[in-house]
């Protein structure tokens, strides 16, 4: 919560009267005086504020990207899920079905689907083992490639877009706690494997 109290012209303020109305005690109000101004201090919030908070945030801002990463991908005639595929296969140089269909978390039945109209944009290759062809992989093709890094300088562009309004601080700050919670989050998913 942000408060900011400064003197009128009618006189000085009685802040203490003020805050009391708006939060019950001033007591309960952290505030400095600077001169003329009280500051505007953020007050200390409880995790289950901060997570009602998050609950209310995080949505909004996952959809909007969302938004402007879809509109980016129709273009090229395809979906955020085949997009993934195509940045998983950037990343790991070519992977077989059933890799594929883990990282999705989709059946290898629907892992086919998507690769097979991948495949027919030309954005992918299926490659048979000389050995066994019951064995495929799938890479990505000049074009796939093509599209993967110009939607990847897409995606950066919309993130610069919206960070550059943003303090150096502040980014370095979000970075570090972004950092965070991902290492929280695949502890946590190694555990749930070890577990099954």
């Amino acid at each position: 919560m942000l408060l900011n109290i400064s003197k009128t012209t009618s006189g000085r303020l009685d802040t203490r009267k003020i805050l009391k109305i708006f939060f019950g005690s001033a007591s309960e109000v952290n505030f400095f005086a600077c001169g003329e101004e009280i500051k505007e201090v953020e007050m200390p919030i409880s995790l289950e504020a901060f997570a009602d908070k998050l609950n209310e945030i995080m949505p909004l801002a996952f959809k909007e990207l969302t938004k402007k990463l879809t509109m980016e991908l129709h273009k090229n005639k395809i979906t955020l899920p085949q997009f993934f595929v195509l940045e998983f296969l950037s990343r790991e140089g070519g992977s077989k079905m059933t890799e594929l269909a883990h990282f999705m978390n989709v059946t290898t039945a629907a892992m086919t689907g998507i690769v097979d109209r991948l495949v027919r944009e030309e954005y992918i290759e299926r490659i048979y083992d000389k050995n066994d062809r019951r064995i495929i992989k799938v890479k990505l093709t000049n074009a796939g490639n093509i599209l993967v890094r110009k939607t990847c300088e897409r995606k950066q562009q919309m993130i610069i877009k919206i960070f550059e309004k943003i303090s150096e601080a502040d980014r370095e700050h979000y970075l570090r706690i972004l950092k965070q919670v991902n290492k929280i989050l695949l502890e946590e998913s190694d555990a749930g494997k070890r577990e099954r």
